[in-house]
């Protein structure tokens, strides 16, 4: 059993990258840009892990389409995707082994997302600001649900992440 104790000054974010940020807006709606009354969003979430030097890496993508007064789809979208990497000085204590698994546990799984989400949240507020749409403000969202399960991380089975040079 690992434990799992969060201390937030042995986190550190290693580095963050805006890697998409695409905005469509339809000539339709530019010149009724006020129509605009909301967004239906979608997130995913990816990760790997580097046991050996401590690091998590950490993929979002969130895709928003516009929706107008009545809920209807309009041709507004929005793609944006993010990598951040973090470094865990405690990293050891989260790691779970589990029939010949190493698994990670929630806590931490949830902690990153919640961190990696916030920024990616200020990321998008800035990247839509002085855009046709203007400052898009993504929903608070509970970060543990973006995990595939609230208790444990799996690990994908290969080391999808070095940052050792060749």
């Amino acid at each position: 059993m690992a434990n799992n104790k969060i201390i937030p000054e042995q986190i550190h974010i290693k580095k963050i990258a805006l890697f998409k940020s695409k905005i469509e807006v339809g000539p339709e709606v530019l010149s009724n840009i006020g129509h605009i009354k909301g967004y239906s969003i979608s997130i995913a979430q990816d990760s790997g892990f580097n046991y050996e030097d401590k690091i998590v890496r950490l993929v979002q993508n969130i895709s928003l389409e516009g929706k107008g007064v009545d809920e209807n789809v309009l041709n507004v979208k929005g793609e944006f995707g993010v990598e951040i990497i973090f470094h865990i000085e405690n990293f050891d204590s989260f790691v779970i082994n589990e029939d010949e698994k190493k698994l990670i546990d929630g806590a931490l799984g949830a902690t990153l997302s919640g961190i990696a989400y916030s920024t990616f949240r200020g990321i998008i507020l800035q990247e839509t600001q002085n855009t046709a749409i203007g400052g898009v403000i993504i929903p608070v969202v509970d970060p543990s649900k973006m995990l595939v399960n609230t208790k444990k991380v799996k690990e994908s089975g290969q080391n999808i992440l070095s940052t050792k040079k060749p």
